[in-house]
């Protein structure tokens, strides 16, 4: 299927539909197939914070620092905010985090920033 083919509205539609864990398992499928081998999928309960991590390689003996998060909260803010000191809690050293989200973030750039 072209990319022009795919109806965006009906895409926006779902997403806005999409409770948290469907909206999760759709967003490590979407990440996976961007990222390819170097996302791997944390996410559920009790995973310390991180929905997905990203793996530098089988032989890198640098630490994982940059994580995932897929959210469908209205907060973004606040989200962010609890999953990075989930993290740090959990005894990571979070250095990004991707946050993946079916929410629209009006200044996402300055949010970015923020």
């Amino acid at each position: 299927m072209a990319l022009e083919e795919i109806n965006t509205k009906l895409a926006k539609v779902a997403l806005d539909n999409c409770e948290g864990f469907p909206f999760e398992e759709f967003a490590n499928d979407f990440i996976a197939a961007i990222e390819g081998t170097e996302f791997v999928p944390v996410g559920g309960t009790s995973d310390g914070g991180a929905d997905g991590v990203q793996e530098r390689g089988l032989y890198s003996s640098d630490k994982n620092d940059v994580f995932y998060q897929m959210s469908i909260e209205q907060n973004h803010r606040s989200k962010v905010k609890k999953t990075i000191d989930r993290l740090i809690e959990f005894g990571r050293k979070p250095k990004r985090l991707i946050y993946v989200t079916s929410q629209t973030i009006g200044t996402y750039d300055r949010e970015e920033e923020h």
